[in-house]
């Protein structure tokens, strides 16, 4: 069975080059199957020193559904 989705969804090494060029790549909210918004997940942990290192996962979860969009 194929799932029908407005969603664009980029695999993390093929996103295309005008998508970058915007500040808000990648978006903070996607639309859920369920109608709410998914929140794009973000990594946080400290390095050695003490300073915060963040990473982009290009995973967005819906807290409702807990359904995971890539």
């Amino acid at each position: 069975m194929r799932i029908v989705s407005n969603r664009r969804c980029y695999n993390s090494y093929h996103v295309p080059f005008e998508t970058l060029a915007y500040a808000s790549w990648p978006p903070t909210y996607v639309t859920c199957d369920c109608g709410n918004l998914a929140k794009h997940i973000v990594r946080f942990r400290l390095l050695e020193g003490g300073a915060p290192h963040f990473q982009d996962t290009f995973i967005w979860k819906c807290e409702e559904c807990g359904a995971c969009y890539r």
